[in-house]
């Protein structure tokens, strides 16, 4: 197939990439390996050219627009305008976060649209404490909203990483005869389990059980749980170190490091915030923790986790989301319930107390972050694909009373 990828995170070409960009950095190579043509249409660095392609992959720079609060809106005729030039694909790939694809998606002139549902602004609204009145509702929220939901609902199909993201998309927007598949997301458990052997930087903490926050600090991941969960077992477990290591971010008018300082109190020494590090410090932060803590209020999967689960930590997640997609509660991980500071509590002191416990559980979580490698994944997300665009196909057919042709 001829694969083209709309997504302003694509590693290393852009200057910032999230959970979004990490997938498709590992994805789109694989692709490629397994024999299909794949380009993808990203922005720019601030600085210097981007490359014209990497690993395989070939890259087509697209400024962004300036024009706030209209850039979704600009952004969006701008990739529909660049497709244009770009010839004919098999499939035009989208998250529908930020709406990047909503303009083509009137036409899908140069093949059909899917859109991959990875948690769309409207769904972040929902689950995100500690935005602001301008954040939740302003002229450049509003518009960002209307682009997405525009993109999803006009797709050819939808992918999804798990029956979570989907049900909860399909009841936000009218999607009912939008063809779907659910194709778990993916990491290079080699590379990362190659980069853990390294040395945590200065300030990991060296001494005492650790307990690691590796995400964002969103208001949406937990870690203000975490805090409060800990202030408990601080009590009388005042060894134990919590590091969080991942973005700042912000959270009602300021920043959650802060928020998160004055909630532990008089334990705030034994708080390490590492803020953001690459991969090489990143990944050996991560591998010295005793237990991996993300309980966040919503994931549509969670890369994080599934890295750490690669490493060999025992997992804390939460339910009823994207983690219960890999996550067998008492198996491979521990599930407790969204926003529960008591169930997180009980979770982190029973690994806490149990090295036997966490040893198991960190076992059979690197068992199964080995089905999730790109080289495993890869092949059925292809697959997802060319299924959504032979439905599509067959749909566009039976609506027109014809036959449409399948590249």
């Amino acid at each position: 197939m001829r694969i083209c990828l709309v997504t302003s995170e694509y590693p290393p070409v852009t200057d910032y990439w999230g959970g979004i960009g990490t997938q498709y950095g590992r994805l789109c190579p694989q692709l490629v390996r397994s024999g299909h043509e794949v380009e993808v249409l990203t922005l720019p660095p601030l600085t210097g050219r981007a490359p014209a392609e990497v690993a395989g992959v070939a890259i087509h720079a697209l400024p962004p627009g300036r024009a706030w609060p209209w850039r979704g809106p600009a952004r969006a005729r701008s990739v529909r305008d660049a497709l244009r030039r770009l010839g004919r694909f098999d499939v035009v790939l989208a998250p529908e976060f930020r709406g990047e694809a909503a303009a083509y998606a009137g036409s899908q002139e140069q093949g059909p649209l899917v859109t991959h549902l990875l948690t769309s602004t409207e769904q972040l609204l929902a689950v995100r404490p500690g935005l602001t009145l301008l954040e939740r509702k302003g002229p450049a929220t509003r518009l960002t909203r209307a682009v997405e939901r525009r993109q999803a609902e006009r797709s050819a199909g939808l992918v999804a990483p798990g029956s979570a993201i989907l049900d909860w998309a399909r009841r936000l927007w009218q999607l009912d005869g939008v063809p779907s598949r659910v194709v778990p997301l993916c990491i290079d458990v080699q590379a990362v389990r190659a980069a853990g052997d390294g040395d945590p930087p200065p300030g990991f903490p060296r001494e005492g059980p650790v307990v690691a926050f590796a995400s964002r600090l969103d208001g949406h991941k937990g870690a203000q749980h975490l805090v409060a969960a800990m202030t408990r077992i601080w009590r009388d477990l005042p060894e134990v170190r919590l590091a969080f290591v991942g973005r700042d971010a912000p959270w009602k008018g300021r920043m959650m490091s802060e928020h998160l300082r004055e909630l532990a109190g008089e334990h705030a020494g034994r708080l390490h915030l590492m803020g953001y590090l690459p991969d090489e410090s990143y990944f050996p932060c991560v591998a010295r923790a005793d237990v991996v803590a993300i309980p966040s209020l919503w994931e549509s999967f969670c890369i994080a986790a599934v890295e750490a689960m690669a490493l060999g930590r025992p997992l804390v997640g939460t339910s009823g989301h994207g983690f219960s997609e890999f996550v067998e509660d008492g198996v491979n991980g521990l599930l407790v319930e969204r926003g529960s500071v008591d169930e997180l509590e009980h979770a982190l002191r029973s690994l806490l107390s149990d090295a036997d416990r966490r040893a198991a559980l960190g076992a059979a979580a690197g068992r199964t972050a080995d089905t999730l490698d790109a080289a495993v994944v890869a092949p059925r997300f292809a697959d997802g694909l060319q299924d959504l665009v032979e439905r599509s196909g067959r749909n566009a057919a039976s609506s027109s009373g014809g036959t449409a042709p399948l590249r």
